[in-house]
């Protein structure tokens, strides 16, 4: 979309933005670097998938984390169709495959936004969920169910489904008398309600801004929450300093992943709300602002290898078990086989006296 801007705009200082050296920075950023990023989210994100379903039902964290990484992987697929390739190849062989993407821009666009704000909505249940959870600890352990967490990703994937319906409508084709071509533009015949209203107001309150404020306060609150706890620890005995609680871990890997999520989000986020023909600005700054944010759909699974010791013990049994492993895994299969010989044995013992007793009864 950006594109169609810098085509549409006559200003004199715009036309560098045209030069092949430009169109080369844009096809290296969007096939390569953000190519090599959404690769390894890729495998990042399934892993992650692997390993946080092991514990699925261990506590509603782990089901939206889960839901998180889904979401990212789908944000992912769409963004390797709406950048790598309609951004950055088509541009820039754009002589030889002209109309390639104009096919499936508006339901990639639909789907991106779906996406996109679930995934928002998502990482703010995630620290609502751990808000509750050093609030009121003996509660949320019945509010904080693996079941209402499965309600909640449902509700929000619905809610997004449904909320970006109208973005099949936001663009249209149009020919282009200068360039001969046909271009994606914004859809001139949208209404006033749809421009302002659903476009800008609610876009930014609920799709953009409210998550990011939310996502602020909360990430603020567990913070503060977890450097009172680190001083109630240090005023303890030496012995009990030794351990960290693993709920503080918990907490301190979800303060890091909001941290990173808002660093990468919050500067495309202000972006799409400004508005200008500036060539520089659809050239540069927004191909780096969404770079960041696939970056931020890629970059979970080192976060939960780094600060998750839950994960990387999951992760450690399930991908690269050793022989401490193997040990603990034969003796509990000889631990069950001498349980179940045992229980065979002391049936066949009930059994045997059951016959001799009756066998006595009958003699008399």
């Amino acid at each position: 979309m950006y594109l169609n801007n810098c085509l549409n705009s006559s200003s004199p200082k715009n036309e560098w933005c045209t030069e092949p050296s430009m169109v080369r920075f844009q096809f290296v950023f969007n096939v390569f670097i953000v190519g090599l990023i959404i690769i390894f989210g890729f495998v990042g994100n399934f892993i992650s998938i692997l390993v946080l379903k092991k514990d699925w039902k261990r506590s509603s964290m782990n089901v939206l984390l889960c839901t998180l990484a889904v979401y990212d992987v789908l944000f992912l697929l769409l963004s390797s169709y709406y950048i790598v390739f309609a951004r950055g190849i088509i541009i820039y062989f754009s002589h030889l495959l002209p109309e390639l993407s104009k096919n499936f821009i508006s339901l990639t666009w639909y789907l991106g936004n779906v996406t996109r704000y679930g995934r928002n909505w998502i990482a703010v249940s995630v620290a609502l969920d751990r808000f509750i959870m050093v609030r009121n600890p003996f509660r949320a352990h019945q509010r904080n169910t693996s079941f209402r967490a499965q309600i909640v990703s449902a509700s929000i994937a619905f809610a997004t489904f449904v909320y970006n319906i109208p973005r099949f409508w936001d663009y249209a084709k149009a020919w282009d008398k200068r360039t001969c071509k046909w271009i994606i533009i914004m859809n001139p015949n949208l209404s006033n309600f749809h421009k302002y209203v659903y476009n800008i107001i609610l876009q930014m309150l609920i799709m953009i801004y409210g998550p990011m404020i939310l996502l602020i306060v909360f990430n603020s609150l567990l913070t503060i929450s977890l450097v009172r706890a680190k001083n109630v620890r240090q005023s303890l005995m030496a012995k009990q300093n030794q351990a960290r609680p693993s709920g503080q871990m918990e907490t301190k890997m979800l303060i890091v992943v909001i941290g990173v999520f808002l660093f990468t989000e919050l500067p495309s986020s202000i972006l799409q709300a400004i508005t200008t023909k500036n060539c520089f600005f659809y050239r540069i700054l927004i191909p780096i602002c969404d770079g960041l944010t696939i970056l931020n759909s890629s970059i979970n699974f080192v976060i939960y290898s780094m600060c998750g010791q839950r994960f990387r013990e999951n992760l450690r049994k399930m991908f690269f078990k050793t022989n401490r492993d193997q040990d603990l895994l034969n003796r509990q299969k000889n631990f069950n086989t001498n349980v179940t010989i045992v229980s065979m044995k002391k049936q066949n013992n009930v059994d045997s006296k059951d016959d001799n007793f009756s066998f006595d009864n009958t003699e008399n």
